[in-house]
């Protein structure tokens, strides 16, 4: 019996909706749980599909291997700096704590303790509570520096680069 472990981040497309900046007068403020040196991996839900779709089609490679889905590490000032030079608007980060970040979250409508997904019946086991989900940004995933992801990738298996399909080039 084989196996893959493929691995991603947070979807990319989520700054467009629960990430998205908060306008406040002419500026936007990106507000997140975190650090300001805090890597956060963003990934195009797109990777999961294409990466799954590799690993399937290549069992021989992806057999027994834990496989990257291509996710991008940056930093919330790298956000803000990506979005100021995009949009040509005021922006900022703004640094708060996980229980301000719920509030937040509530504020924009979304209950942090209902059942993910929407919908769902909650007592199915597939289902998932979004402050649980997302309460680790406080913790471990606040204090992953740069550092520390360059170490990571050191002590990593090597990948071939035809096992990273969604990379150009």
């Amino acid at each position: 019996m084989g196996w893959t472990i493929m691995y991603g981040g947070v979807y990319a497309e989520m700054l467009g909706s629960l990430l998205c900046p908060l306008k406040i007068g002419e500026e936007y403020v990106f507000a997140a749980p975190m650090h300001e040196d805090s890597v956060v991996q963003l990934m195009p839900l797109e990777n999961y599909g294409i990466t799954l779709k590799w690993a399937l089609e290549n069992f021989e490679k992806s057999n027994s291997h834990v496989v990257d889905a291509g996710a991008i590490p940056v930093t919330w000032p790298d956000i803000v700096e990506a979005f100021v030079r995009v949009t040509g608007k005021q922006a900022r980060t703004m640094f708060v704590s996980q229980e301000q970040w719920f509030e937040g979250a509530t504020k924009k409508g979304m209950d942090p303790d209902a059942p993910l997904p929407m919908g769902s019946n909650p007592g199915d086991p597939a289902t998932f509570l979004f402050r649980k989900t997302f309460g680790a940004w406080g913790g471990t995933c606040g204090r992953i520096t740069r550092e520390v992801m360059r170490l990571a990738g050191e002590m990593s298996l090597p990948q071939e680069d035809d096992q990273q399909p969604w990379k150009s080039g």
